[in-house]
């Protein structure tokens, strides 16, 4: 019975009156003509190199830390066998570890060079 009148109650329901209220006209007003885009300066401006170092710092890293995760996980002497199939894994956790340490080290001595004003 109780599972009747959960299925009944919905469908005997009217509309909500909400559901039919006329939408509000904007409270606002544009007082301009334009595009705004192009009268915003931008919020940011580089001054200096930490996204050119984080960039150079994640790729030297990142390529050099799958090759130090290949090479250590090849030299293994622990009964697993040394195939691609197993170490291709490993020095991908390798790659991820030097890519995250070298951008932040290379945003970090990118910093310190800052950029030479617009002329």
């Amino acid at each position: 019975m109780r599972l009747y009148a959960f299925f009944v109650l919905p469908l005997a329901a009217g509309p909500v009156t909400a559901q039919r209220l006329p939408s509000e006209a904007p409270r606002y007003a544009a007082s301009f003509q334009g595009h705004a885009a192009s009268q915003v300066p931008p919020l940011v401006t580089p001054d200096d190199h930490a996204w050119e170092g984080a960039k150079a710092g994640a790729v030297i890293l990142g390529v050099g830390g799958l090759g130090a995760g290949y090479g250590w996980c090849a030299q293994g002497d622990n009964g697993h066998s040394t195939s691609f199939g197993y170490c291709a894994p490993r020095s991908l956790v390798g790659g991820l570890i030097g890519v995250a340490i070298g951008s932040a080290l290379g945003a970090l001595i990118g910093s310190a060079f800052p950029r030479s004003p617009p002329q």
